[in-house]
């Protein structure tokens, strides 16, 4: 059980099971009573909750939030924001803290995880906690979120709003970039979070070589640091913006707004030219056989390989531009944003029309590892499979984004409703819940981890496949 001040009126005791937390006639100190009587100074005090494991959660005169673990006497920060807390709770191990602003956060305090909720734009007037579930009450609606099912744990604060995430291949690690041109990772399991360089303006690009997370920058710089921080960063420059960043077997291809493509190598040496397009290029992708896809912003398709720095062009347009692309064996597939799934193939340049959508591609999810391809339009995700329509299911909401699938076969789906997870038949697994306004971004990182970040926060999802629905 927990108490907060109402309307004013300051509660002066609060007791869960063997526990009593009670705030003195002065306001000044805090004292818990488990057959004896510990006197603590936390300084002027609003309110306090205490759970049935003798933690203990406040909002201090300043509005300041903190909270005490069993044992002892050390106050420790709570979350930090510029709204005031109008709620408080403690339940077993779990503390939590309602905003004016419509938000709420609930900690962990042994195991530190961490979740973010939204109940819209009226205040938070009262949480209450009961094992892994929340309810959130405002003036006009009451919420009940369900924690470590549909609702993820914080892995890390970011210190920005992320544009791009990218997953490393082998490590338990996530990159993500700012708008501001920082760019850092975060390790999914420690929850460890590092800055590893910074642009002069925004970043598009990135790119993973090995060890070396590269991005390229609006200021044409292209970076690369080692993220187990065993040698010093790389770094080269372009002439105009990089538009797009992608490892080959041995070398980074850099695409600029300028049309040209280069190479280089991650561990530094020189820049190369191996091509120039009147249009800026958007992919770029290496076939098995080495040769060379770009496309660029017009709906121009090339196809070459570089030989002696220069790039042997065959082109050809699809009429459309492109949303997405992908390399499929010695093939290349394409979605355009007039709605068609194209696959090309590499010697002919003959386009072959394998989907159409009911409407325009929105955004594209391209993958080739047994399971096909899939697009996204509108309300609908298509399940593209070689040469045909697989399957198609419905949203009530515009899909926004969808991620690359596991290694289980499931995907995650943006749409305005929120996050879904779902597999590649089309069979919901569970709705998550993360409280956002805006469509945040998914990817699946190392042994098919889920990740979300939004509103400046990255989340880690559990491996628990289990269909969860949250009112």
């Amino acid at each position: 059980m927990g108490k907060c001040r109402s309307s004013g009126a300051r509660f002066d005791i609060a007791a869960a099971g063997e526990f009593v937390a009670a705030i003195s006639p002065t306001g000044e100190s805090l004292r818990i009573e488990q057959g004896r009587i510990d006197e603590m100074e936390t300084g002027e005090v609003n309110s306090i909750a205490v759970s049935d494991k003798g933690i203990i959660a406040g909002v201090g005169a300043d509005d300041s939030t903190w909270f005490i673990l069993a044992g002892s006497a050390q106050k420790l920060r709570g979350p930090s924001t510029t709204s005031v807390p109008s709620a408080l709770a403690a339940a077993g191990s779990l503390v939590a803290w309602g905003f004016r602003d419509g938000r709420g956060q609930v900690w962990d305090a042994l195991d530190k995880k961490r979740w973010q909720l939204t109940n819209g734009a009226d205040p938070i007037f009262w949480i209450f906690l009961h094992g892994d579930i929340v309810v959130t009450v405002s003036a006009m609606q009451a919420r009940v979120w369900h924690l470590r099912s549909n609702t993820p744990a914080v892995a890390a604060e970011l210190a920005c709003f992320p544009l791009a995430l990218s997953p490393a291949e082998r490590m338990p690690l996530v990159a993500y970039q700012c708008g501001s041109g920082a760019v850092g990772v975060v390790d999914i399991e420690s929850h460890r979070h590092t800055q590893l360089h910074t642009h002069r303006d925004i970043s598009f690009g990135m790119a993973w070589a090995g060890n070396m997370l590269c991005t390229g920058g609006y200021d044409g710089d292209v970076v690369c640091s080692d993220v187990k921080g065993e040698s010093a960063p790389t770094r080269t420059h372009v002439s105009s913006p990089v538009t797009v960043l992608r490892s080959g077997t041995t070398n980074l291809y850099i695409g600029e707004e300028s049309g040209s493509v280069w190479q280089w190598s991650a561990n530094g040496g020189p820049l190369t030219l191996i091509a120039e397009f009147a249009s800026r290029p958007e992919f770029i992708g290496e076939a098995v056989d080495g040769a060379l896809f770009i496309v660029s912003k017009d709906g121009t398709v090339y196809r070459g390989e570089p030989r002696n720095g220069d790039l042997v062009q065959a082109s050809f347009n699809v009429g459309s531009s492109i949303v997405g692309a992908t390399i499929a064996d010695r093939a290349m597939v394409v979605a355009t944003r007039d709605g068609r799934v194209l696959q090309v193939e590499p010697t002919s340049g003959v386009a072959t029309e394998i989907a159409v959508a009911q409407s325009g591609l929105s955004s594209t999810s391209f993958f080739d590892n047994g399971h096909g391809w899939v697009a996204a339009e509108g309300g609908h995700t298509l399940w593209v499979h070689r040469a045909s329509l697989n399957s198609r299911t419905d949203f009530n909401a515009l899909i926004r984004r969808i991620s690359r699938p596991s290694d289980q076969g499931t995907v995650l789906v943006v749409a305005d409703g929120g996050v879904i997870e779902q597999t590649l038949d089309g069979d919901v697994i569970r709705a998550i819940d993360i409280g956002t306004g805006r469509p945040p971004l998914v990817v699946y990182a190392w042994q098919g981890v889920g990740v979300i970040a939004a509103e400046g926060y990255l989340y880690v999802l559990d491996r628990n496949h289990q269909t969860s629905k949250g009112n």
